[in-house]
């Protein structure tokens, strides 16, 4: 299956699967999604740059969806968790299995679905953006990172950007932030409490922001002085009586639901 066909056949597939009624079909879908990758691997034999094109096409429309809407993300995140829980793709009584970019498994690790997220990611952060599209693109990884499909340095990202880099924080930046307290305020919570690091804490994705280091914080990753410095932003700018006060409470709410 090339590219444009393998399109075709995942956009008509999550076009369905939507529209269905939500009993008894995530496991069809799951089914449909993964068959024609496997029928790829293990009967075709095909190269390992098919296998990629084809699951780049495959998670475009999911990630579109979700981006489109945040109604319809509880039933992408079960077709996700469906997708991730048919294991290893293997062939061969299982000696040899399908291993995209050095270790990325099909379809356990669900490869490119990554690199989507962030190419997405990069398309509506950056101005001129798209704050809807961004904002429900926070809602989805927060909800994939509260069942295991780990997207945690976007919320310090999201975290970071609207709260740690300037003093005036707009209603629709704020927006992004509340899903991260919504959807898996309690994991943050924790791995705020144990120290939880990703990667290089201090110069790389998990960095401070420069309002966190002009507090003389020094480390970045999930601290709890960190996630006091969160509470204590999200409190002064719920004070006001406008569209970004009103989003600040509404953060503050779960985020003190989470402590």
């Amino acid at each position: 299956m090339d590219f444009a066909t393998a399109s075709r056949y995942y956009e008509a597939l999550l076009a369905g699967y939507l529209r269905a009624a939500p009993a008894g079909t995530t496991e069809e879908a799951v089914d449909r999604f993964v068959a024609p990758v496997r029928a790829a691997f293990v009967r075709e034999r095909a190269a390992e740059s098919v296998i990629e094109g084809m699951l780049w096409a495959a998670w475009e429309p999911v990630i579109g969806a979700a981006c489109a809407s945040d109604s319809a993300q509880d039933r992408l995140v079960e077709l996700l968790v469906g997708i991730e829980g048919r294991g290893a793709l293997t062939r061969d009584q299982g000696r040899e299995e399908s291993v995209l970019w050095g270790d990325s498994r099909v379809f356990v690790d669900l490869p490119m679905f990554g690199a989507q997220m962030r190419e997405a990611w990069d398309s509506y952060a950056a101005p001129p953006g798209s704050p809807e599209a961004w904002v429900n693109l926070n809602a989805f990884a927060a909800r994939l990172t509260a069942v295991g499909i780990d997207f945690e340095v976007y919320a310090i990202w999201t975290l970071r950007a609207c709260l740690e880099e300037k003093s005036s924080v707009g209603p629709d930046e704020l927006r992004a932030v509340v899903p991260w307290f919504r959807h898996c305020g309690e994991l943050l919570s924790r791995l705020a409490h144990r120290g939880g690091s990703i990667g290089e804490r201090d110069t790389g994705p998990a960095r401070l922001g420069r309002l966190c280091t002009d507090t003389g914080m020094d480390s970045g990753g999930f601290t709890v002085e960190r996630w006091e410095f969160w509470r204590g932003r999200l409190a002064g700018l719920a004070g006001g009586t406008d569209a970004a006060a009103l989003e600040a409470r509404t953060a503050l709410r779960y985020l003190t639901t989470a402590a």
